[in-house]
């Protein structure tokens, strides 16, 4: 998790004020977004997988959660290419990121 490089390119842009709000927003949504994954990997639905997938590697991406885009762009593959069996071997894995960077968001903000 790179917060301060996420910060440090707002500030470049000039756009700071934005990180904060970012994040926020990302703390907020992200979950629901994590557990449409949970979700389609239980259910066998390779496409919402990949969707759910892309969405949250997307916001993880812009927040500079590398290691949670890494992973993630893995399971949107996985989905893309309907194989259940390696989504669900891949999400403990992804699950234990997605908490680490929602703990570290939750004392990093601010």
């Amino acid at each position: 998790m790179d917060l301060e490089g996420f910060r440090a390119l707002m500030r470049e842009a000039g756009v700071e004020d934005v990180a904060d709000t970012t994040v926020a927003i990302y703390v907020e949504d992200s979950p629901k977004i994590f557990a449409e994954i949970e979700t389609a990997v239980a259910a066998g639905d390779a496409g919402a997988v990949s969707g759910a997938a892309h969405s949250l590697k997307s916001a993880s991406g812009n927040i500079h959660a590398k290691r949670l885009f890494e992973l993630l762009q893995g399971m949107e593959a996985l989905g893309r290419a309907g194989d259940l069996a390696g989504a669900r071997d891949a999400i403990g894995e992804l699950r234990a990121e997605f908490a680490a960077v929602m703990s570290y968001l939750g004392g990093a903000r601010g």
